[in-house]
């Protein structure tokens, strides 16, 4: 039987990124505590890339899977890497379209890097847990 990841971890991930967000927007936390988008745009990647893993391998419209671990690492970061960049570009048209003129390159740098770290942490547990092996 082969090994899956557990759904409901990406649920409850998702919603605990949902509230987090939420709560910290509405008492403007994210302007009050410089680095608390740190851990939101790790969870963030860590869950895109879980997610992205999880539909592949899952799949059942891919016949023949690669389940090398070099594979589901590359998976991992470059949909973290995909997502976050299309997130900084939001960001920026919300910035242009608010007129803060907010642009600023080495925030928009560390928040990729976040990203990627939370990708990697994604194929850590998937490589290490074995969810990408063929039993």
């Amino acid at each position: 039987m082969k090994k899956h990841f557990p759904i409901w971890i990406l649920a409850a991930l998702v919603l605990f990124i949902f509230f987090f967000n939420l709560v910290a927007t509405y008492l403007h936390l994210f302007f009050l505590i410089w680095w608390l988008d740190i851990p939101v745009h790790i969870l963030g990647g860590l869950w895109v890339a879980l997610t992205t893993l999880v539909v592949y391998y899952r799949s059942e419209y891919v016949a023949r899977k690669d389940h090398s671990p070099l594979f589901a690492i590359s998976v991992a970061l470059c949909s973290a890497l995909i997502i976050g960049l299309f997130w900084e570009v939001y960001e920026f048209v919300v910035d242009r379209a608010m007129a803060t003129n907010d642009l600023q390159l080495g925030d928009t740098l560390k928040d990729l890097c976040d990203d990627l770290f939370g990708g990697a942490l994604a194929a850590w547990i998937f490589v290490r847990k074995g969810y990408n092996k063929h039993i």
